[in-house]
């Protein structure tokens, strides 16, 4: 059969790829110049990255955990397992008493910033979340309004509190209580990542759909999907047409709402009541190391910083691969009121240097020998309460119409395991009504 998959991110890449290797014929239309979406490196988009440097660079920092199989899985079977590694990378916190280690439980109960009654609560609390495995009932409460009666006010309002607002914005208090179980459940100390980059196994899947028949035509903007006696009709730029039997796509909810007109009013009810943040990545290639302790990913929630995430991708990975070079993101979320979200990176490095010396006092804006700026306004859904009641229908009662994005993989947060995972389970729907 002939499908369509609009959206060349893991989860239209997946699909694309789960349904040639079916024997289906399948075009992929992809409205940028490259491929991977919110995972895509960078090498191909930036006139002044290095060519001297060995691997690509992620445009938002991304690593795997241990129980991240579904995207292991794929990456065992497109033949990249050789190129899989994992490491412990060490998480730092940063509060008002400094930068403390802050990923087992013998940092936890060093912590100066927590009594030791709240260390001890925190532990039993984070324990039982951890390993509860029935989700369902935590979609009813609040995350904040729990984590404030499951930990106490002294670690609601120095750990829970500050990460909340500085993710959520002005939903924090919306947010359900199953998104925060899940950040515990599926969490590892060791970190995974490909040699090269995450777009080596964009490139891979890019490859595999080809030699199975398939297209992916970048710079290929879809302006609609209509229903035509023959199928779907997709219709692009330049007044390009294309009729599919079967078309999924994998957009955010705005863009699938204005390509699909057509679609029942219950059905863009649901699209249109689903709410998500954006977000930047700010990279700084830096002459020397900004967390000199070793820290890969530092918490930041001091609300006073306003940044939610620092992370050094060469206290993960060998910085010989960057050239020499220190690797550091500056990640953050924005609503669509943000005035952050016009800001470029010169603004950005210069709102977050004073923050920087905090965090290095011999920090000085000479170490920085390059910035990058990368941001999407659809990179969080906000898990407000209920939320499963709430989600799409991947089949859309468009006949043969799926819709799968990150907005369906809940109670999972945003994640490369979670779009190839969607990816599977939507090949599979229209795999199944093929039969």
């Amino acid at each position: 059969m002939e499908m369509a998959v609009i959206g060349a991110g893991f989860t239209g890449l997946t699909a694309a790829y789960e349904l040639a290797k079916r024997g289906h014929r399948v075009e992929v239309f992809e409205k940028n110049n490259f491929t991977g979406g919110l995972a895509g490196g960078v090498r191909r988009v930036l006139d002044d990255y290095p060519k001297e440097w060995d691997w690509d660079l992620d445009g938002f920092y991304r690593h795997l955990f241990v129980s991240d199989t579904e995207i292991i899985n794929l990456i065992k079977e497109v033949g990249l397992g050789k190129r899989l590694f994992f490491r412990p990378a060490k998480t730092s916190l940063i509060a008002r008493e400094g930068i403390f280690p802050f990923d087992t439980a013998m940092a936890i109960i060093t912590f100066p910033g927590l009594t030791w009654f709240g260390k001890l609560r925190a532990g039993l609390v984070i324990f039982w979340l951890r390993y509860l495995a029935n989700w369902r009932h935590l979609e009813q409460f609040p995350a904040h309004r729990q984590a404030r009666l499951y930990f106490g006010e002294e670690v609601y309002h120095k750990l829970w509190r500050p990460l909340l607002k500085k993710k959520f914005k002005s939903f924090y208090q919306e947010v359900n209580l199953a998104w925060l179980w899940a950040r515990f459940r599926k969490r590892s100390r060791k970190l995974g990542y490909l040699e090269g980059s995450f777009q080596v196994l964009i490139d891979r899947l890019g490859r595999e759909i080809s030699q199975r028949g398939g297209k992916i035509r970048t710079n290929c903007s879809v302006s609609g999907i209509k229903a035509v006696p023959k199928g779907l009709k997709i219709e692009c730029g330049l007044k390009r047409e294309f009729v599919f039997d079967k078309v999924v796509a994998t957009v955010a909810p705005s863009a699938f709402l204005r390509i699909c007109p057509e679609l029942p009013a219950d059905y863009q009810k649901k699209l249109g009541n689903l709410r998500s943040l954006g977000a930047s990545s700010l990279i700084l290639v830096l002459r020397r190391p900004l967390m000199v302790d070793g820290t890969y990913w530092l918490n930041v929630n001091r609300q006073d910083i306003p940044f939610l995430s620092l992370v050094e991708q060469t206290n993960f990975q060998d910085k010989s691969k960057y050239g020499g070079c220190s690797i550091v993101y500056i990640g953050n979320y924005f609503d669509e009121d943000s005035s952050e979200q016009n800001k470029d990176a010169d603004e950005l490095v210069q709102e977050y240097l004073p923050f920087l010396k905090q965090i290095n006092p011999e920090f000085k804006r000479t170490w920085i020998l390059r910035s990058w700026l990368f941001s999407r306004h659809f990179a969080q859904p906000v898990f407000s309460l209920g939320y499963s009641k709430l989600i799409p229908p991947i089949k859309t009662p468009l006949k043969d119409l799926y819709y799968a994005s990150m907005c369906q993989v809940y109670p999972w947060d945003r994640g490369m395991n979670y779009a190839v995972e969607m990816g599977k389970r939507v090949a599979e729907l229209m795999l199944e009504s093929c039969s």
